[in-house]
Parts: structure tokens; sequence; C-alpha cells
């Protein structure tokens, strides 16, 4: 996946859910109640492993995980876009994330369309 492709991935899916995927205090690539976070959207079934929660985006696990699923974790550029849509996801109300989008793809120069 190109990061443009990545980037609309993302926002789609945080659009659609519209909600954080936590437990307690604490974000989660997925949790129980089956919400999933920016970065755990991209996670394929067959390379989810609890072991990854509470782990950094560029952790080892994390970004294997990635690259099984098709994500060019290897990267620095896309581990960089996706550091920054996960901490919009953990840091962020659903309702400042738009703003966030926008900021994002302007820096990773990428394409926003807004709602």
């Amino acid at each position: 996946m190109t990061n443009q492709e990545i980037f609309d991935k993302i926002v789609a899916h945080l659009r659609q859910q519209k909600a954080r995927s936590v437990e307690g205090n604490v974000c989660l690539y997925r949790s129980t109640d089956g919400l999933k976070c920016a970065v755990g959207c991209l996670i394929n079934n067959n390379a989810y492993a609890l072991e990854l929660e509470g782990k950094a985006v560029g952790a080892i696990e994390v970004r294997s995980a990635l690259l099984v699923s098709g994500i060019p974790a290897d990267d620095e550029n896309t581990i960089s876009m996706l550091r920054r849509l996960q901490s919009t996801h953990d840091d962020k109300h659903p309702d400042r994330w738009e703003l966030d989008f926008e900021y994002i793809a302007k820096r990773h120069n990428l394409t926003y369309t807004p709602l």
C-alpha cells in the first residue's frame, strides 16, 4: 500500500468508528468491544496478537505485523505518518481528529478530503 492508501484507509476507519479504541485509559490496537485504533485497523487478523498491545508503532513486533499485513513498515516515512495518526487517535477527542488529518496530510504530502 502507498502512504496515500494507508492514510485514506485509516481516516475512513476512524470516521466510521467515531470512537477511540480504549479500555480504561489505555489505548489498544484492538479492544474487547471490537474497536480498532488507527494502526490496529491495518493489522490483518492472522498478524494480530495480544502481545502487540502496549507496544509502540515502531516496535519490531508491530512492524512485523504491519509488514505481514501489506504495510511498508520498513519505510521510516510510513512509520512517521503512522505515529502521527496513532497520536491523533490516542490523544485527541474524535471531534478534533479532522484538524489533525488535514495537518498530517500536509506534512506527508498527501491528499486530504474534508467531510
